[in-house]
Formats: structure tokens, C-alpha cells, sequence
């Protein structure tokens, strides 16, 4: 079956296919090139850490997707501004808000990344997300978006664990404690002995003192003794040595009882003798 096509059925296929490329022409152009149309709201659509996550390391980093592009050179400056950090209470922490190029990597030009470090273990957080962040259509989120979050616990730091010595080793150590244990006892027990020996040794000297006293006054008493012993030798001696003075004295008394007659003979006959010359 042939079917032909008559001038005004091909002018009515050209008019329907001309006014399908001018509806999707003009669909097209309501685009601006952020994932989205101009009418479409600016969302959050993803966070790598939900709200109300505990646990999380202290040094954090959140990736945020959006449903429009927030990092176009158009809105980075004002965008970088609407992201903060405070913990619970108050206290401002510092972040990095990271944004790429979209001229260079359209992928990335929804997802924005935050990152905090040196937070305090098991402190909440809250991370948020400013009304004002807006897309390259000129959207704005139009409210705050609020992650909150805790940080672990500090790890407590493990007991350390001795190692098991062999059992021929402990008996030296047994022995190490009580060598270290009974010199510092030692002295407790010293003090009276030394006590006792000083006091021994001062009764040996005071003995050792009264008999070296005992000596010296038999030594003293030893020449006194000797001397007159030696006085009596003495006067014995003499005593011996006098009787025989007394019986010279006796004999020479008697000599001269002899010699007196002698000589008064002799002086007699001298005289006759002289008298007879003359």
C-alpha cells in the first residue's frame, strides 16, 4: 500500500515539527545554567553528617550538596559568609569553607565543604547554614539550616601492661626488694647495737684507764719499794763496812800502846848512847 503525500499534508508536518522546536526553544531558555530553572527554590540536599550525630571525630569535615550551583564567581563572596560553627555554648569556632570552580569541573558546582579542627571532645556543635546563601539564578535559600552534632569522648589512655617475667626471673627480683627493702630497715636496728658497742667500749676503755692507773701506782709503788730496799742494802752495807772500821781503831789503839814503850825505850838508849861519846 503506497502511501502518497499530498503538499498540504507536508506543509502540516512542517508547521506541528516548527512549533515543537519553538516550545522546546523557549522551555530551554528559562534555564540558567544552575541545575535548574529560575522558578525552582534553593535546597539542601545532602550533608555527609546528618543532624544529631554523635561520636564525630574531633577534627570534622562536612560535605554539603545543594539543588543549585552556590559556587559560581558570582555568588562565592557572598556565599563563603553564611557558613559558621559554635559549640553549645556559644563559643565561636573557626572554619573552612571550601568551594570549587565550576568553569573548570561543573560537577562540583553544588557541593560546598566545611571543615573545623582541634574541636573539644564530647562538645556539640552546631554548624549552620545561612538564609542568604544563593544560586547562580539569583535563588536564595531564604532560612537557616541547623547540623548539630556531638564530639567523641577522649580516649583514655590504656593501662600500661607488664610484661610477664619467667619465674626463674622473679626469685632475683624477690630478692632485688628485699636487698633494697632490709638496708633501708638496717639503721632502726643498728642505732642499739652501735649504742651498746659505744657503751661497751667506753666501759672497756674506763677498765683498760683504771688498770693502766692500777699499773702505774704498783710501778710507782715498785721503785719507792725498791729504793728502800736499796736504802736498807746500803745502810746493811755500811753497817758491815763500820765493824771493821771499829776493830782497826781498836787495833791501831793498840799498836800505839806497843809502839809508845818501844819508842820511849829506843829515845832512852839514844840518850845513853849519846851521853857515853860525850
Amino acid at each position: 500500500m503506497k502511501i502518497r503525500l499530498t503538499k498540504t499534508t507536508l506543509v502540516l508536518l512542517l508547521t506541528v515539527l516548527a512549533l515543537a522546536l519553538t516550545a522546546g526553544i523557549a522551555l530551554a531558555g528559562d534555564g540558567d545554567g544552575s541545575g535548574g530553572g529560575s522558578n525552582e527554590p534553593l535546597t539542601l540536599a545532602s550533608s555527609s553528617l546528618p543532624d544529631g550525630s554523635v561520636d564525630v571525630p574531633t577534627d570534622v569535615s562536612i560535605t554539603l550538596t545543594f539543588s543549585k550551583n552556590v559556587v559560581n564567581m558570582a555568588v562565592r563572596d557572598n556565599n563563603m559568609a553564611c557558613f559558621s560553627m559554635a559549640a553549645a555554648d556559644g563559643t565561636s569556632v573557626p572554619v573552612s569553607v571550601i568551594m570549587g570552580d565550576d568553569q573548570v569541573d561543573p560537577s562540583i558546582k553544588r557541593i560546598v565543604t566545611i571543615e573545623a579542627y582541634g574541636l573539644a571532645p564530647g562538645t556539640q556543635y552546631t554548624l549552620t547554614i545561612g538564609g542568604g546563601v544563593t544560586s547562580k539564578s539569583g535563588v536564595s535559600l531564604g532560612y537557616p539550616v541547623y547540623i548539630i552534632f556531638t564530639t567523641k569522648e577522649a580516649e583514655e589512655a590504656p593501662a600500661p601492661v607488664a610484661d610477664a617475667a619467667p619465674a626463674a626471673e622473679a626469685a632475683p627480683a624477690a630478692e632485688a626488694a628485699s636487698a633494697v627493702t632490709e638496708p633501708a630497715r638496717q639503721p632502726e636496728t643498728s642505732e642499739p647495737e652501735e649504742t651498746t658497742q659505744e657503751e661497751g667500749t667506753t666501759e672497756e676503755k674506763a677498765e683498760e684507764a683504771s688498770e693502766e692507773e692500777a699499773k702505774d701506782a704498783e710501778a710507782e709503788e715498785k721503785p719507792s719499794e725498791q729504793a728502800a730496799g736499796s736504802e736498807e742494802d746500803v745502810l746493811t752495807v755500811g753497817a758491815d763496812e763500820a765493824e771493821p772500821a771499829d776493830s782497826s781503831e781498836t787495833g791501831s789503839q793498840l799498836k800505839l800502846w806497843v809502839l809508845i814503850p818501844i819508842a820511849a825505850v829506843l829515845a832512852v838508849a839514844a840518850i845513853i848512847i849519846v851521853r857515853k861519846k860525850k
